[in-house]
């Protein structure tokens, strides 16, 4: 018999004819109830927020004066099935995603996580509860002190843990983890290969907040996905996106129109619960810890249940958490205090700064050959064993020339493979006892760290966010889905890699590799230089008469290690700082080498950074601004001239 997290929907079969008019009648009553609970928390309205590579608005009306915590534009995710085939099949989700906060009025994008379309994002909304924040609010004419933001975040994990404390544990993961799954396979839908244009607008487009009013639509794009994937795919879609239009539902009730903008269409839908993919994990390792009561939660509820403790006290709480760092970090610099600096937290696609990502790797002749032993997953399934498997290979390929297999990582990767085969349900979940996994983990080897990493050992929500552990505690059981897997196995290939020395030093050409590109696009001309007298330069151009001289330093860090602790990055922070500072003294005193071989009197340094850095220095880029290259340097000639 199945065990109870992967069993059977209870019920009559949506697919199988339960009438749609039927579920959104019973979430009407949902939605009533929770037009009510919105009141309670007093939903404020912030600024116009766009996207990283967009232009952006000023905050508008009392917006502009208050302290925004979080917030994200909702837009289609068209593009993901396009940018999917270059990462080599690794779907959205299977990273590391993080967030970008703009710390002025102007902008705050967390998480930045959600896709940019080809539409004008939305507005977003901000929820600001009356029992954490009271009747104080941060305003931005002042900078917050550091001790109202380590309260309102102190404020914010203690009534998420609060909130939680009075539900059963067993349902409440249980539930929440099949809601995850559908999740999951809602915003991987612009992957598939539809061959159908029609059918792909239709399906973006689907009027989720309005759903009612579009009941035929709706049924014509059930019927499609059924075709595709089969009914217990199409019951989960249509739980989920019905669970979305009563809490839309909500929102219009309570006359939150902004907030429910968030739902307004599914391609909307699929990027909104994109950018909150990292609190939805974090609340599930939260879940063993803080939900010991006896209240149980209903597999139609789950969202209702859930989805305001994200939007109402974790998004606040960690915009609380980078305006702290980014405070702390300009302090320990003895810069001014501007509340202005951004703290850039994303690579490309969204990833996690990393000094050689799966997408930059190229794929070596061994590599290809590995490839080769690739399994053909079912094809009506967006999920399975099977992918997770070629998820694990292609990491393997992509990394060939530092010898993975042989590595710390084959060892993790041989105990998920073993657990997707002996320990798989239903092609999706895991679960296994915590003798079985102890076995197992003797078994293949696996060292303390690789055991202590499988499971979240954190006791506050913040901490959680911060976890790729792939196994929760479920009923005296750990459970895990093969998304939770492949996950876990990409952050288990940073940890691996970084402590080999060639691979540091390969990435270190890699990304110089990355900013050459990335300047020749904005018209910036690479020359052919590497070193001039046995003294080496890393990346050189020319562009309209000037010579630009950029240093690439590929420091790293990961942010789990300093992410929830704000006095490590601002030590870190300086650290890397004060080094690049002198790196650019160093070139000055060797800038003849180059204009004498170049025959150019004009030059300028810079330093482009890996790592996400707070300075006041704009001769120091972070790589994920690396894109507005050429308009800090028109900048800095203007500020030149001018002097």
């Amino acid at each position: 018999m199945a065990p109870p997290l992967c069993g059977r929907q209870s019920g009559t079969s949506i697919a199988a004819g339960l009438r749609v008019d039927e579920l959104l009648a019973r979430h009407a009553e949902l939605a009533q109830r929770d037009a009510g609970q919105v009141d309670e928390l007093q939903i404020r309205f912030p600024l116009f927020m766009e996207f990283w590579n967009r232009g952006c608005r000023a905050p508008i009306g009392a917006a502009a004066n208050k302290l925004h915590a979080a917030a994200t534009a909702f837009t289609p995710m068209e593009w993901v099935g396009q940018e999917c085939s270059v990462a080599g099949g690794v779907r959205a989700g299977s990273l590391g995603f993080r967030e970008r906060v703009k710390l002025s009025g102007r902008r705050w994008c967390y998480p930045l996580g959600t896709i940019s379309g080809q539409s004008r994002p939305r507005l977003p909304y901000y929820w600001s509860p009356k029992p954490v924040h009271e009747s104080r609010e941060i305003r931005m004419t002042e900078s917050p002190s550091v001790d109202a933001l380590e309260d309102l975040i102190a404020k914010q994990q203690a009534y998420i843990g609060a909130a939680l404390a009075p539900y059963e544990a067993t349902t409440a993961i249980q539930h929440w983890l099949n809601t995850l799954r559908g999740i999951e396979e809602l915003i991987n839908l612009p992957t598939v290969a539809w061959n159908d244009e029609a059918f792909k607008r239709q399906l973006y487009a689907l009027p989720v907040l309005q759903l009612s009013s579009h009941v035929p639509q709706f049924k014509m794009i059930r019927e499609r996905l059924l075709a595709r994937f089969g009914e217990p795919f199409v019951n989960r879609f249509t739980r989920l996106v019905v669970q979305g239009s009563a809490i839309a539902t909500g929102f219009m009730a309570g006359n939150h129109v902004e907030a429910a903008e968030g739902f307004l269409t599914l391609g909307a839908m699929m990027g909104y619960f994109q950018s909150r993919r990292r609190h939805l994990v974090g609340l599930l390792h939260f879940m063993p810890h803080a939900c010991h009561g006896s209240k149980p939660v209903a597999e139609f509820d789950t969202l209702n249940h859930f989805l305001p403790l994200v939007e109402a006290h974790g998004t606040p709480m960690m915009g609380a958490q980078y305006a702290l760092m980014v405070k702390l970090a300009q302090e320990r610099l003895g810069i001014v205090d501007d509340a202005s600096v951004e703290l850039a937290m994303l690579d490309k696609l969204f990833l996690e700064p990393d000094r050689a990502s799966i997408i930059e790797m190229p794929l070596s002749e061994k590599g290809r050959a590995m490839l080769m032993d690739q399994e053909s997953p079912a094809p009506d399934r967006l999920f399975s064993a099977a992918e997770l498997r070629n998820d694990i290979l292609f990491i393997e390929a992509c990394y060939a020339e530092f010898d993975l297999r042989e590595s710390e990582f084959g060892i993790a990767a041989s105990l998920v493979r073993r657990l997707s085969k002996e320990y798989i349900e239903r092609d999706y979940w895991i679960q296994i006892s915590s003798k079985d996994l102890a076995t197992l983990t003797a078994q293949v080897g696996a060292s303390p760290a690789l055991v202590a990493a499988l499971t979240c050992g954190a006791d506050n929500y913040m901490d959680c966010l911060s976890s790729y552990a792939p196994l929760v505690l479920v009923g005296g059981q750990y459970a895990s889905t093969v998304t939770l897997l492949s996950r876990f196995m990409y952050s288990w290939r940073g940890r691996t890699l970084e402590r080999k020395k060639r691979f540091q030093i390969r990435a270190g050409f890699i990304f110089e590799d990355q900013v050459k590109l990335t300047l020749e696009k904005q018209g910036f001309e690479v020359q052919d230089i590497v070193r001039i007298n046995r003294q080496e330069f890393d990346v050189v151009t020319l562009c309209n008469g000037v010579i630009w001289n950029v240093q690439c330093k590929n420091n790293f860090v990961s942010l789990d290690a300093v992410d929830s602790d704000a006095v490590a990055f601002s030590r870190y922070n300086r650290g890397l700082v004060r080094s690049y500072e002198k790196a650019l003294q160093k070139e000055l005193k060797r800038e003849h080498l180059l204009t004498s071989k170049l025959a150019i009197d004009r030059i300028q340094h810079m330093v482009v950074s890996r790592f996400p850095v707070v300075t006041d220095n704009p001769r120091i880029i972070v790589f994920n601004r690396i894109s507005e290259f050429a308009e800090c340097a028109d900048a800095i000639l203007r500020a030149k001239d001018e002097k």
